[in-house]
């Protein structure tokens, strides 16, 4: 028989996924009071005799469980294949005299 584990093989300890005991203890308190803690935030934004401050703080504490957070991106492109509009014109070539006629007509 051979000793010791296989790459990537757990032995012993608790299986992947299982609620330590505070977790435990923490969810059997949620499911004890009956209403989970988005249902309430949801419950606070919704009711309408709530001062709007109140319900817009719920809002906010909600939104996050809700809707997805928007990533920001950064737009890069490849310096030498950048990219063009279909109508864009090459102004490169354009002495400074060409390039000022056409700044004073776009005004």
């Amino acid at each position: 028989m051979p000793s010791g584990s296989k790459p990537g093989e757990r032995r012993g300890g608790r299986q992947k996924g299982t609620r330590n005991k505070r977790e435990s203890l923490r969810q059997q308190a949620i499911e004890q009071t009956g209403v989970r803690p988005l249902e309430f935030m949801l419950n606070i934004m919704g009711n309408a005799n709530n001062p709007l401050l109140m319900r817009l703080d719920a809002a906010k504490s909600a939104a996050p469980y809700v809707h997805a957070r928007l990533q920001s991106v950064t737009l890069g492109g490849d310096p030498e294949n950048p990219l063009r509009h279909e109508h864009a014109t090459d102004l490169s070539n354009l002495s400074d005299a060409d390039l000022d006629r056409l700044i004073g007509g776009a005004g």
